[in-house]
């Protein structure tokens, strides 16, 4: 059987195993925290800035975007297939 001071003993231990995690915990969670706020700090100081294209790039970009779905969207009449387009 176990003595009361190894009761003592054991129960100290296991209060300062809880504390000892309860004070990770809180140090982890003010880590967090700290980095969520320079996360959102860094987020709005973020410029995009898009250099001018040349002039083959920006043929090659709007052939892209006319082959895309954004532009059909925008003008289905362009779109118009008959007979004749089936080879």
């Amino acid at each position: 059987m176990a003595t009361t001071e190894e009761k003592i003993v054991s129960t100290l231990k296991e209060f300062a195993k809880y504390r000892l995690i309860e004070e990770v915990k809180e140090k982890i969670d003010n880590i967090v925290e700290e980095a969520k706020e320079n996360l959102e700090k860094e987020i709005e100081t973020i410029v995009i800035k898009r250099e001018p294209l040349y002039p083959i790039d920006k043929k090659r970009e709007e052939k892209k975007w006319k082959q895309s779905v954004s532009y059909y969207l925008l003008n289905p009449q362009k779109f118009t297939f008959g007979l004749r387009d089936f080879k």
